[in-house]
């Protein structure tokens, strides 16, 4: 496979097979420093990134508790630029950064193209191995882009929209958990000092919350667990020359001190910068966890030291069982129940009944919310005011997104490429799921699909770019499952979504439609 076979660019953009003019390499190394901007804003702690592009030289980025530092390396080269960025820094430093990066590579490696990179990449004391997709060039195709401009945009192409993808991914994970520690902190009365902007990345993380109540000052990090992780990842920060652990009051005290949106709110009110340093205020860390099997935990720490280990995920933990570790109380919500999404036909016959909410514009299938009964997944009778709390579909999207990862079939039918999750409870409801729903666009090597849920627990995606044999023969599957009521799944929709990178971006209410003009 070429790699002009991976993206399709638009017909105006593309350059007949020309050369790589010295412009189209500046956009290649422009798109190149964006997608590493990113790549090192989300590096984990202790993580370590190597580029080379050959013959031993090298640049090296390495997370610690104080930021970012990169460093040049060559054989028989002294005084190689390297540079720091501290924490917490935004994520426009990380693009001026890489920049700098991508001239260093140019002007004093004599890379011409950033398809000369490899990459590796690890995290140091476990020695886990990062992904490097985007950032090291020999695992995307099976033949180098050359001089030809076409495959060498393509390419990069595909590496812009992978980071994206990612993007996509982590921005809605921030949204449910700046949502939800929103409700949480107003329904236990805390004004909220700092927190809350769903907009992201905008700069490095210190803390998600910051409010106040009485002679208390709230401090919060929300982590959203999925992946049902049983141990919250540690986090560590360096603080006059030493370590302190999350949960200290050390670690507390720098994130307060550090925070740039915090220091705006004590410039505004001198009378809480006056208590902060006289010490009339105490500073309270917890975090707010989100998982698939419980709405919403809180863990506190009941006497914290600074050598407190990271914060285990414990939900039979009591302060009274364990003094030094983690407190975990539950949180109250206004969820009437554990929610979880279904889609039903935009002509449900009772959607006049219950709350619902669209998943598309046009007359594609509306979500419904369900719970979990001995009897199966069932519709509740609740409020008909519940579209207006916010909480409540991010609650179930965060609970779909956290059930177990289903497994995807990928074949090609008479010459069309296809992925199908079905044959699981709610595998027509993943086309919701952005996490999921990327594991096609992967698999299927595209931005773009055409997904189809015609029944319950039916799930088909294919790419969007079909010529007209493989649109008959999606269409026909569309039909075929549709009119195909042996298994008593209900139906939902002979339409089909249309998916960018993992989001629904559009519907056609008849599968028949696509490709008409």
């Amino acid at each position: 496979m070429g790699l002009g076979s991976f993206w399709r660019r638009e017909p105006q953009q593309r350059t007949a097979g020309s050369e790589i003019t010295p412009e189209i390499a500046g956009e290649l190394w422009d798109s190149y420093t964006e997608s590493l901007a990113w790549r090192l804003f989300t590096l984990p702690l202790g993580g370590r990134i190597l580029l080379s592009p050959g013959h031993g030289r090298n640049a090296r980025f390495t997370r610690d508790g104080g930021g970012l530092e990169w460093a040049l390396f060559a054989p028989g080269q002294d005084n190689l630029p390297s540079r720091r960025l501290p924490w917490p820094a935004l994520f426009e430093d990380y693009r001026s950064f890489t920049a700098m990066t991508a001239l260093a590579f140019r002007d004093i490696f004599g890379a011409e193209l950033p398809f000369e990179l490899t990459a590796q990449a690890w995290i140091e004391d476990s020695g886990e191995q990062l992904d490097t997709r985007g950032i090291g060039f020999g695992e995307f195709a099976d033949e180098p882009p050359g001089r030809d401009a076409d495959d060498a945009l393509d390419l990069m192409d595909w590496v812009r929209q992978l980071a994206e993808a990612d993007r996509e991914v982590r921005t809605h994970d921030h949204t449910i958990a700046m949502v939800c520690g929103v409700d949480v902190l107003k329904q236990q009365g805390v004004e909220l000092l700092v927190g809350g902007d769903e907009n992201w990345p905008v700069r490095e993380h210190t803390v998600d919350f910051i409010g106040l109540t009485d002679d208390r000052l709230i401090v919060i990090d929300v982590f959203v667990n999925f992946e049902g992780l049983t141990a919250i990842p540690p986090a560590s920060i360096e603080v006059d020359g030493r370590m302190v652990d999350r949960g200290s009051p050390a670690y507390a005290h720098a994130m307060v001190n550090a925070d740039p949106d915090f220091r705006r709110v004590l410039a505004r009110r001198p009378e809480l910068a006056q208590a902060l340093n006289q010490d009339r205020l105490t500073i309270e860390y917890s975090i707010l966890e989100i998982d698939a099997e419980q709405r919403i935990r809180l863990h506190g720490f009941e006497g914290a030291t600074d050598s407190i280990a990271p914060a285990p995920i414990t939900h039979e933990l009591s302060p009274a069982d364990d003094a030094n570790g983690p407190a975990t109380d539950p949180i109250e919500t206004w969820v009437p129940f554990d929610p979880y999404p279904l889609l039903k036909p935009a002509d449900w016959p009772h959607r006049h009944q219950i709350p619902h909410w669209p998943s598309a514009s046009g007359n594609a299938p509306i979500i419904v919310l369900a719970a979990d009964t001995p009897d199966g997944y069932t519709m509740q009778s609740y409020d008909q005011h519940a579209p207006e709390n916010q909480f409540l579909l991010p609650t179930a999207m965060a609970r779909l997104s956290g059930m177990e990862r289903y497994e995807w079939e990928f074949d090609e039918l008479y010459g069309l490429p296809t992925a199908n999750c079905s044959g699981h409870d709610f595998s027509a409801e993943k086309v919701l799921d952005p996490r999921a729903m990327l594991v096609a666009h992967n698999a299927l090597r595209t931005p773009r699909l055409w997904v189809a849920t015609p029944r319950r627990t039916c799930l088909t995606a294919v790419p969007y770019d079909l010529d007209e044999r493989q649109r008959m023969i999606f269409q026909h599957l569309v039909r075929l499952t549709w009119d195909d009521d042996s298994f008593g799944n209900a139906p939902i929709t002979r339409g089909a979504f249309l998916l960018e990178h993992g989001r629904i971006a559009g519907f056609v209410e008849d599968v028949d439609l696509i490709g008409r003009s």
